[in-house]
C-alpha cells in the first residue's frame, strides 16, 4: 500500500473555509440571477443524469 503524505490540518482548514465561502457565494449569485435558457433544458438534463446514475 502506498502511504499518504501527512496533512497540515491548519492549512487544510483555511483552504476548505475559502472553498466553502466561494461556493456559497456562487450558489447565492445563481439563485438571484438564474442562467438564461436553463429552464427549458432542465427536463432533458434530468433524463441524461438519470441515465448516468442507472448505468
Amino acid at each position: 500500500m502506498a502511504q499518504k503524505e501527512p496533512v497540515n490540518l491548519r492549512s487544510y482548514k483555511k483552504k476548505m473555509l475559502l472553498d466553502r465561502n466561494s461556493f456559497r457565494r456562487f450558489l447565492t449569485r445563481i439563485e438571484k440571477n438564474p442562467i438564461r435558457g436553463l429552464e427549458p433544458a432542465t427536463p432533458a438534463l434530468e433524463k441524461e443524469y438519470g441515465k448516468i446514475l442507472t448505468v
